[in-house]
Order: structure tokens, then sequence, then C-alpha cells
């Protein structure tokens, strides 16, 4: 709500970042445990999940907030400077950050970094640095900006939290590519508000080169205030009783043989019906962005794998409400929500997310776009022959060879079978030649109808191809919003045509 007598602009265009608040971040996971979901690693994700949400519902139930700390150029007001800035969004009722300071020297900004590192824990949120700005925003324009980053601004980032604990024991995840991950068991310790109790030792090779060992006194952090990590082992601490990790021969959640390919850092199950596998398989063919079910998290996976419900995720689409009830935790509301997710991923899914979702090994979110483009469906996917998987763009022989061994092997063809038969066969729209058939197109800053991946999409759908630099064979770079200087300064290099967002959809639609 704006302050009596503050004077509300015409067009006001503002940026900041959203959060959630540790105290918040706490009662959301004891919230989603109980519910039987998967929790979130640190308030980070959480923010950054909740956004991502298609379900407006479900972003509703989060416990977001925002502070707001910048008015963007093209508004119709803004003040001569960054402070002036933020006074006048607290003036017009947006809540800005509390712990933002006018410094008066370089002296004081390192004082003050240093107090802030001092103070980070205390504060109701996280924060992993420092961001110092020029005041007078004519003096951004006299200094100007670098290839990646604005010369009047820099970011300081505080030392990664790092503790002293102990690894308890050691254990070996299983991932869906059959890949097996080394976890350190850890006695438990307070790192940043976050308790951490195991971490990843990534591979063999990495476990002996830092040479960690159950009942290792050891050095933790969260490598970038997230994912924790073991940084080394305290050798001098060494009793004699402590014990070598030993890889075991066969897989701990199958029984079957395990093996390290030549070359390979990792050993590997090579059981393709292992359970752990297939709970991961699952999970991926679910998440965010493959088919994007809500409430297929970790625990509802495993039971229902466990229980037998599920083999492979073509199974997902013959669940009822009855099925699920059984579950741990799983009342009759929340089966019927789970169900009905199913079954709106069954009619909403492109076939791109459903390439994506599969698990092909080297198939990203964008070589599955690209596949979905030149093969328009499953069938024809599944026919593909190696020679064409190579044709395409950005497709090399190791890719093609990867996708070509998963889509000879028996075991996924019949998946793809069966996925067609419950439904799940959706079909990509004939590229148009007359459209951006050939066109290449870099897109640079924020587009106001359509997120980044949404315009990537559209432009493989019209038979263009999307790019992340812009070089001589650049057709197009569409600009949007807070566009970034270094490719703008390469389509001038190249004289490569830059539009802006409206002539993008005007080339979209064929006018």
């Amino acid at each position: 709500q704006p302050e009596e007598g503050a004077s509300v602009p015409r067009h006001l265009v503002v940026r900041g970042e959203v959060y959630i608040s540790r105290e918040e971040f706490w009662a959301l996971n004891r919230r989603l445990e109980e519910e039987g979901a998967k929790s979130f690693a640190n308030p980070r994700n959480a923010a950054a999940g909740s956004l991502r949400q298609l379900d407006s519902r479900v972003t509703a139930r989060r416990p977001l907030r925002i502070f707001f700390w910048e008015i963007a150029p093209s508004s119709s007001f803004r003040p001569g400077s960054q402070w002036q800035s933020l006074e006048a969004m607290k003036a017009l009722g947006l809540k800005t950050n509390p712990k933002v300071y006018r410094l008066r020297s370089p002296d004081e900004a390192v004082k003050w970094f240093r107090e802030m590192q001092k103070r980070r824990e205390g504060l109701p949120f996280e924060i992993d640095g420092c961001v110092f700005k020029v005041d007078h925003f004519e003096h951004h324009e006299a200094l100007g900006t670098r290839a990646s980053n604005p010369r009047w601004a820099v970011a300081w980032k505080f030392e990664p939290q790092r503790k002293s604990t102990r690894v308890l024991d050691m254990e070996t995840r299983v991932g869906r590519t059959g890949t097996l991950t080394p976890v350190a068991i850890l006695e438990p310790v307070n790192i940043g508000g976050v308790e951490i109790s195991r971490a990843t030792l990534h591979n063999q090779d990495q476990l002996e080169k830092k040479d960690i060992r159950v009942g290792d006194k050891v050095i933790v952090e969260r490598a970038g205030d997230v994912i924790p990590q073991v940084v080394q082992a305290k050798k001098k601490a060494r009793d004699g009783t402590e014990k070598r990790y030993v890889p075991p021969k066969r897989c701990p959640e199958c029984g079957e043989p395990v093996n390290r390919p030549e070359g390979d850092p990792a050993f590997r199950c090579t059981n393709a019906a292992c359970p752990a596998q297939i709970k991961e398989r699952i999970q991926h063919f679910g998440s965010s962005r493959a088919l994007d079910v809500d409430g297929l998290g970790e625990k509802v996976v495993s039971e229902l794998v466990d229980r037998g419900l599920v083999t492979d995720f073509a199974d997902l689409f013959d669940l009822k409400v009855e099925d699920l009830g059984t579950l741990e935790r799983m009342g009759k509301k929340r089966a019927r929500n789970l169900v009905e997710a199913i079954d709106e991923s069954r009619r909403k899914a492109t076939l791109g997310q459903v390439i994506y979702g599969l698990g092909i090994p080297h198939v990203g979110p964008s070589t599955a776009a690209d596949l979905a483009v030149e093969f328009r469906s499953l069938e024809q996917l599944a026919n593909a022959g190696k020679e064409s998987l190579k044709a395409l763009e950005g497709v090399g022989e190791t890719v093609a060879s990867a996708i070509h061994q998963w889509l000879e092997a028996k075991r996924n063809r019949q998946l793809l079978h069966r996925l067609r038969k419950k439904g799940i066969d959706p079909r990509e729209e004939e590229k148009r030649e007359d459209a951006l058939d050939g066109k290449t197109f870099v897109l640079t800053g924020a587009l106001s109808t359509l997120t980044r991946e949404e315009a990537q999409d559209a432009i493989r759908r019209k038979g263009g191809r999307p790019t992340s630099s812009v070089s001589s064979n650049t057709d197009y770079l569409v600009v949007g919003s807070d566009p970034g200087e270094t490719k703008l300064g390469d389509a001038r290099k190249h004289d490569v045509e830059t539009i802006d967002e409206e002539a993008f959809q005007k080339l979209m639609r064929g006018s």
C-alpha cells in the first residue's frame, strides 16, 4: 500500500528476488514430510521450485516473500540513484531488504562485508554474499559494462561455511543409469542453519583422491551454500581404526554384478530392472522438465515400487485411487489428486517432454526437443537409424550411439509400445517449409509472453534452430528486456538482424 501522498507512476517496472525465510522453510519441510512428499534441500531450491509450478494453487501454499531492489529504466519514472530508487519503492509500498546500507568508501565496504559474514547466521533469511553498487545512475552510464557484468556493481561471496565432523559409515546409492555413488554418513552437524548428516563422495576416483575413510574426522562444507560435500580428511587425527570404503561387487539394491567400464570413474549396476534404478527413472519421468506430475515425490515412488504397484513409468497410468489409498499417509483426497495429475500429464505432455522423461543417456531437454521436431512421434523415433540421428545438429557419434543403443533394446521398445497404448503418444506438428525453416535464432533478455524454453521449443516447431551464442551464421537475435551486452555486441559485429518480441511473434505467425 503506497504511503499517503506518494505519487504512483503511470508505468512502473521493478525487479526483485523471491525468497523463503529460514523459519518458514523449516515449517514447509515439516508439512511436506507429514504429507509424504519430498522435502526441499534448502530455501533457495524451495523458492525456485515454487515459482516454476504450473499449478498456481501449489505456489499459493508456499511461504514466498520478495525484496525489490531496482526500478527498471523502461519505467515512466526513475530516480537518479539506486538509493533514491529504494526509497521510492518503499514509499510505493514495495518491500525492500532492510539490510541495505549506503557506504562512503571502499574501506567501509570491506568492513561491512566482514561484519555481514559474521552476522549471516543470525539473519531470518539465507545469504551467500553482498552486492555493492555505485549509487548514481549517471555514473553507471559512464562506467559501462564488461562482456558479462557491469563495471558499476560487484558481488562478493562469503567463504563456504565449514564445520568439522566424523564419518560414521559409508553407503552406496544407485542412480537411474545404474551409477553407484559412495555417500558418507556423517555425525550430524549444523551448517548455516541446516543439519547435515549425509554427503556425496561423487565417485570412486574422487574418493580415492581425497582418501576419505570410515571413522575419519573430516571438514564438511555446503558448496555454493547448498550442496553438502566432504572437503578433506584430518589425516593427522587418525588412530589406525579407520576403514577404507570397498566398492561392492554386487549391487546393494538388486544383488546383480557391478562393473567399471574402462575410463569410467564410477562403478555401475548392470541390471536394468534394478529397483533403485526403476525408482530414479520414475522420479525423472515425473519431474518438472519431463511430464511434471505434481505429488509424485521420492517417498511415494519408493513405496509404489516396493509394493509392486509400479515396475516402470508406463504403469503409472494404470493407477487407481483405491491402489494409492493403501500407501502410507495417502488419504483419499491426496490419492485422487495424484491420479488426476498423472492423467493431466497424459493429456498435456509434449513429445519433447516425453522423450526427455524416458531418461535416454545424454538426452537433456534441448536434445529431446530437437528429436521431437525431427521425428514428430514416438513411433518414428523408435525406428530412427543411427545415421539419421547423427544428422541432427549438435548430435555427434557418442550421443547418436547412446540414443540408438537405447532404442534398440527390446525392453525399451516394449516400453514405448506400452506408453503409446496408454495414450502417451503426443505428436509434433510438421515443420512448415515457409515458416522459419533453416533460420538460426539467439535469444537474449526476458520475453513477456514466453519463457526461454517455450520460445526455443516454438522456434524448433516452426523449423528454426535456437542456439546460445551469436555468430556469422545467426539469422536473428531476439531481444527481450534486460538483454545481454555480449550478444548485442556480437550481433553488431556480425551484422545480425535484431528483432524485438513483437517482431518475433509476427515471424512465428508467418505474418
